[in-house]
């Protein structure tokens, strides 16, 4: 099994440990770059995207991690919903002879809309100070309506266990713990 994502995937924050390698029963591949998207069209300092990880190799059970990058992409403007749709397209196209699976947050609203208000937080205090503002509101609707997009798709699993509360002091990355918990949620989705 092959787990593509971004910076939850990654575990950059927690020594290059995720959820991922809490799977290892699953025999898990994991490819993780923190700030990635479906496609080229990141707001962070990367190149590429899915679309161009994936090869002639990347074939069976298939976890796609995204959305959250994408998200802040078409939330500043810098994508839009059309380069996200494409980007679907390329994919679904490029793993057609896959079990595909996409890894969305959460359906829990409440949960969702906590998790929109910090990386807001984030973009706003932090990676986009002085440049522009998001609102928590706007973000989410853009991680919605990228998430809609993706379940139509591909099968869904969702990662975090309702009242997930195991964030890193950043507010947006799982601690270790929290790590361990989304693993077991999902081994729970893959059985």
């Amino acid at each position: 099994m092959i787990i593509f994502g971004d910076s939850l995937t990654s575990g950059e924050n927690n020594g290059n440990v995720s959820f991922a390698d809490y799977l290892q029963d699953f025999g898990i591949e994991k490819y993780g770059i923190s700030g990635n998207c479906l496609d080229d069209y990141s707001i962070y300092p990367v190149r590429g995207g899915l679309v161009s990880q994936i090869n002639e190799f990347c074939r069976g059970k298939i976890l796609i991690e995204y959305g959250i990058n994408d998200a802040a992409s078409l939330v500043t403007g810098y994508a839009s919903i059309v380069d996200v749709k494409i980007a679907i397209a390329k994919v679904r196209d490029l793993l057609q002879d896959s079990e595909v699976y996409f890894l969305m947050l959460t359906q829990n609203y409440r949960d969702l809309m906590a998790f929109s208000k910090r990386y807001a937080k984030y973009l706003n205090e932090e990676y986009l100070k002085g440049l522009m503002e998001v609102s928590a509101c706007d973000y989410l609707g853009c991680y919605l309506r990228i998430c809609e997009l993706m379940i139509d798709k591909f099968k869904t699993i969702y990662m975090l266990p309702d009242k997930f509360n195991e964030f890193d002091t950043d507010g947006i990355h799982p601690t270790d713990k929290g790590y361990q918990l989304i693993a077991e949620n999902v081994k729970k989705q893959l059985k």
